[in-house]
């Protein structure tokens, strides 16, 4: 009786795992990824649309793959909640942090995780010594909240003004001066991780052992085994630690077997460099390093490489902080630099250069260094003599040269080839080998093109190289010259075929040739033994495929000579206003070569036409034309001009009749604005601002975003501007041009700056008069930014007349709104006028004022808003200066960061100013609460004003109450 009740129950149960077999296949075949995914995350949350999906195809590394999803989690309960998912439907996740790889680990065919919607704590202990991130933090972040401690983390990679904590630790990079010592898995403190099993790992638990034993014991016991057998072979534990006394990213970080006793701090440091295959990293503690004040750099070019490579030891030996090698052609590509100062026709071919830095706290320390470096290089060995800056401005022009070599030398490369970057490691000792022999194996192979540089004092070496891959024979060259570095690198002469780019797809298939089968079971057993299904960025790391190194290369197609020197190293990213609402300057370039692969093929057209019904918004309508990913970008491409231009192709021919009549009547419209506002302002009093919000957001989407969206009182006043100024015997005579904006859509609330300005001139004995026909001038950036060109040109043409003509024995031409001061500089230029001084805020407090009159009272407290105008002029350093000498605590980003605004783009699109006022809010909140707010750009401080809460104002209207 009772083995049929047996009997039944067990067929019962083979019927429910059936039954959870055909649903879970249906699941898999019948419902869409879309679906599926909507069931765990919020619609917001999950891109499946074609735009999205094709943006995310490319990373900075030289592979593409269009991902199935993209996801944008904010918690870590999403992550949760995707490790359920993934593991239930078997379907991968690849997690994407600032997209900086180089090796191909945050692209993906399957789930794409973009983390920079959530992550960003920030918490600073311990006098500075300790910082806890979370994973979307940019690296370069970190280091200013860390600057009042003269301290700074430990890694310092060339991309760490783009790339997030969570990118640094899964890679574990290093940079130019950290070294071994100082790297992501030397300087961790703690972490939190969430495995695939949902389990939340949080290494500051006192507990955490226990906890771990408890809740995941199979790692546990997994962890402990895995010590257990390595210590048993003594030439294991040999080939680890000489694979670690050097920089090593290839494969896990199997040393922490070694270090370590505890799983929990095994598991720990296993999580750095596993480059998202073990679990997902949602924070970090990092012991953080001394950043001495005093430091001091320099070029030294050598005649040859083997003299080089003997002084970089002795340097080494001498403490020398960064030494950064360059071959004849990496300074060839450096030349074509404004800011390169060596004339290369005095560098013979074969030279060296090493760029070398001494940092310490102690200035006696760095003179001493500095005589010593003298005294060891003989002139017979230099190309010409050489000298250490201490100068910052002098110095960062150097390391900018460096860090911009990788991107500047992809911008040279020929149309239709592809960048291959790899990063290799050796023993100091034998560095000059290395580089002799990888320079022959250029020659072989054709590539002459190919550069080599790298940090000298680590004996980590990159090379660039140029290869076509839309022939077999170009892809066939790849593969044999890689063989032969892998043979050279890793067999001949026992280094690291990856120093600290991770493993990537570019080299796994060479994992076991590297490391020998004992480790690399080793290493595949700790894969297992974390993600048993598999569902962590497979193919990274690990691969079947013994040729995916040269599989899924992505081609770079020519779409627009603005944009096609772009290698996608999203160095842009971090500073788009339009990063958390739509694209970034990297993913529209992405998706405008996507496009033209797709019509190349010509195929699937009802992809194309499916892009296209969705691009307007995400390409052209949410981008700010800012300028800001032009200073970012290290070949200064400005994606906002091709916005104008295609914004420009879209006017039509009605459109732009009236924008030339405006020009032609632009002291009438902007009467018709006045009356615009009271009409506005008077129906909004009557049927309510959230009414009148929601009727002019129906009119928006009826006219394709043409009609503004009103949801406050608009102040446009009475055309006002203060009689001009004239005194017996003043100290300079200028031109003040006024920006439309001052002179019509300031608050009543405080003085305009119109005024300000005037009391600032008489402060300073300068007098002022107005250009002709000042009311019906502008700077013309309206125009441009909307492209109406004709409009642009009529409106430029009549304001340079006007300001020409009016120059007359005077010294200089006063703007009071940054953009203004940016675009009537561009004019002049193009006019052949750029020695005319026109002065934006910035310079005219800085050079004109500051210098010729005393503060009478300074402020407890500022925060100073750079506009993206004012950094396009490179006047960022000075404008700190004006607001530190104003001020008694100055609080202020080293990056720019635009408003959104873009004129009155925020007027029809104005997610795109909440979303970018929403990042401002984000990085004031992180500072001590300043109690001034200020900027340069009368937008900016309106934009500002709304979406974060706080009272902007002009930095002229604080100097004027600052100033005797």
């Amino acid at each position: 009786m009772v083995s049929k009740y047996i009997f039944v129950y067990y067929f019962i149960a083979q019927i429910y795992v059936i039954y959870n077999q055909f649903i879970s296949l249906f699941n898999q075949i019948y419902l869409s990824i879309y679906s599926k995914l909507i069931q765990i995350i919020k619609p917001s949350q999950i891109k499946c649309d074609p735009v999205y999906l094709h943006s995310y195809a490319r990373d900075a590394s030289f592979y593409r793959l269009v991902p199935k999803a993209v996801v944008l989690p904010e918690k870590n309960k999403d992550i949760q909640s995707l490790f359920r998912f993934a593991n239930h439907y078997l379907i991968p996740l690849t997690f994407r942090a600032g997209g900086t790889s180089l090796s191909g680990q945050s692209i993906t065919n399957n789930i794409l995780v973009d983390i920079s919607h959530g992550w960003k704590t920030v918490k600073i202990n311990d006098n500075g010594k300790l910082i806890t991130l979370g994973a979307s933090v940019i690296g370069g972040h970190a280091n200013e909240f860390l600057k009042k401690y003269n301290r700074k983390i430990g890694p310092d990679p060339a991309s760490i003004n783009s790339c997030f904590i969570g990118g640094i630790i899964s890679n574990n990079a290093s940079g130019m001066c950290c070294g071994v010592a100082q790297n992501s898995y030397n300087t961790l403190q703690a972490i939190k991780i969430i495995l695939p099993s949902g389990t939340i790992i949080d290494s500051s638990r006192n507990d955490l052992d226990k906890f771990l034993k408890e809740k995941e014991n199979k790692i546990y016991n997994g962890l402990l085994e895995l010590r257990d057998d390595i210590l048993k072979k003594p030439e294991l534990i040999k080939l680890i630690k000489d694979k670690f006394s050097i920089k090593n990213t290839m494969g896990y970080s199997i040393n922490s077997f070694i270090d370590y006793e505890l799983p929990a701090d095994i598991l720990n440091h296993l999580m750095v460099g596993s480059e998202g295959t073990l679990g997902f990293i949602s924070e970090v503690s990092l012991k953080t390093v001394l950043n001495p004040k005093l430091k001091a750099t320099g070029l030294i070019i050598f005649k040859n490489l083997v003299d080089a490579c003997k002084v970089n030891i002795a340097l080494i030996d001498l403490g020398v902080d960064a030494c950064e090698i360059m071959d004849y052609s990496a300074l060839k590509v450096l030349e074509r630099s404004v800011d390169f100062s060596h004339k290369f026709n005095n560098i013979p071919k074969g030279s060296v250069g090493l760029l070398c830095e001494f940092q310490s706290e102690n200035e006696s320390v760095i003179d001493k260094r500095i005589e010593q470096v003298l005294r060891i290089i003989s002139k017979e060995i230099i190309v010409q003599p050489f000298s250490f800056s201490r100068n910052e401005e002098d110095r960062n022009i150097l390391w900018k040269l460096r860090k911009e070599l990788l991107p500047c030398h992809a911008g040279l490369r020929k149309q239709g080839t592809t960048l291959i970057i790899e990063d290799v490691c050796v023993k100091v000792e034998q560095l000059a080998y290395a580089i002799d022999k990888l320079h022959t194996l250029f020659t072989k192979f054709n590539y002459k093109d190919a550069i080599l540089f790298g940090h000298a004092k680590d004996g980590n070496l990159h090379f660039n190289i140029t290869s076509d891959f839309s022939s077999e024979r170009g892809i066939k060259k790849y593969k044999l010259f890689m063989n032969d570095v892998v043979d050279l690198i890793s067999e001949e002469l026992g280094g690291s075929l990856k120093a600290e780019h991770g493993t990537g797809r570019n080299m796994a298939p060479f994992l076991e040739k590297e490391w020998g089968t004992e480790a690399m079971q080793i290493m595949k057993k700790v894969k297992h033994l974390f993600d048993p299904n598999n569902i962590l960025n497979p193919g990274v790391i690990f691969n079947k495929d013994r040729e995916c190194h040269i599989k899924n290369i992505k081609p770079i197609p020519s779409v627009n000579p603005i944009i096609d020197s772009c290698i996608e190293c999203g160095f842009c990213e971090s500073q788009c206003p339009s990063k958390n609402l739509t694209m970034t300057p990297r993913r529209r370039i992405n998706i405008l070569r996507e496009l033209k692969l797709l019509k190349t093929k010509n195929e699937n057209q009802t992809l194309i036409s499916e892009i296209y019904k969705n691009l307007e918004y995400e390409l052209s309508d949410t981008c700010a034309a800012d300028g800001l990913c032009s200073i970012a970008c290290p070949v200064n491409i400005d994606t906002g001009q091709l916005t104008k231009i295609h914004r420009g192709k879209n006017r039509s021919a009605t459109a732009n009749g009236i924008a030339l009549s405006s020009v032609k009547y632009f002291r009438y419209t902007t009467k018709l604005l006045k009356y615009f506002g009271m009409v506005s302002n008077s129906i909004g009093k009557i049927i309510g601002w959230n009414n009148l919000k929601h009727l002019s957001t129906q009119l928006n989407k009826m006219t394709e975003r043409k009609f503004p969206i009103i949801s406050q009182p608009i102040n446009i006043l009475n055309v006002y501007l203060p009689s001009e100024l004239k005194t017996s015997k003043p100290k300079m005579r200028a031109i003040y041009f006024p920006s439309c904006i001052t002179r019509q859509m300031q608050s009543e609330a405080i003085n305009r700056v119109t005024d300000n300005i005037k009391s600032i001139c008489q402060k300073a004995d300068i007098d002022f008069t107005y250009p002709q026909n000042i009311f019906s001038l502008c700077c013309g950036m309206p125009y441009s930014s909307k492209g109406f060109d004709s409009a642009f040109e009529a409106m430029t043409t009549l304001t340079t007349k006007s300001l020409l003509n009016s120059l007359r024995n005077r010294d200089f031409i006063i703007t009071d709104n940054s953009p203004c001061a940016l675009t009537l500089k561009k004019q002049l230029e193009a006019l052949g006028k750029s020695n005319i001084r026109i002065l934006d805020p910035t310079e005219f407090l800085n050079d004109v004022v500051l210098p010729n009159v005393s503060i009478n009272r300074k402020i407890d407290s500022l925060y100073l808003h750079v506009p993206c105008s004012s950094a396009q002029q490179n006047l960022s350093s000075k404008a700190i200066s004006v607001a530190s000498n104003l001020t008694k605590n100055l609080e202020f980003e080293l990056d720019s960061y635009c408003c959104g605004m873009a004129g009155d783009l925020g007027y029809f699109i104005p997610e795109l100013t909440e979303s970018a006022g929403q990042i401002i809010k984000n990085r004031i909140e992180l500072k001590n609460t300043p109690k001034y707010f200020c900027s340069t750009s009368i937008t900016c401080e309106s934009s500002l004003n709304q979406t974060t809460g706080l009272e902007f104002e002009s930095l002229l209207s604080l100097a004027d109450k600052s100033l005797k």
